[in-house]
């Protein structure tokens, strides 16, 4: 259901011609692609900023938009990630080791 709106929309963007030489619907269908990304998640995020480096594949306009993935890209604390990640499973020890020594533990 979020990327409803950016399908029903997208040929209106895409396909406007004459009567949106200004590029205004392009650009706001560039900030809905944005904000959906955002709102769909990390994988999502990832994979706008990976088309942002891609002005080969993607319009230059829309990539330039997606570039706010970047820098931009909504955050949170250490915290919350060590609260809301899963506990390791029993099979595998907890590393309380440095880095370096992690890289060579199987």
């Amino acid at each position: 259901m979020l990327f409803v709106p950016l399908a029903v929309t997208a040929p209106f963007a895409f396909l406007a011609g004459a009567w949106d030489a200004a590029g205004v619907w392009r650009s706001r269908w560039g900030d809905l692609l944005l904000h959906t990304l955002m709102l769909a998640g990390p994988a999502f995020m990832k994979w706008g900023q990976w088309a942002a480096a891609r002005p080969d594949i993607v319009p230059q306009d829309l990539a330039l938009k997606l570039e706010t993935l970047h820098m931009d890209a909504p955050t949170h604390s250490q915290v919350r990630t060590v609260h809301e990640a899963p506990p390791l499973p029993a099979h595998i020890p907890a590393l309380n080791c440095p880095l370096s020594l992690r890289l060579f533990v199987a």
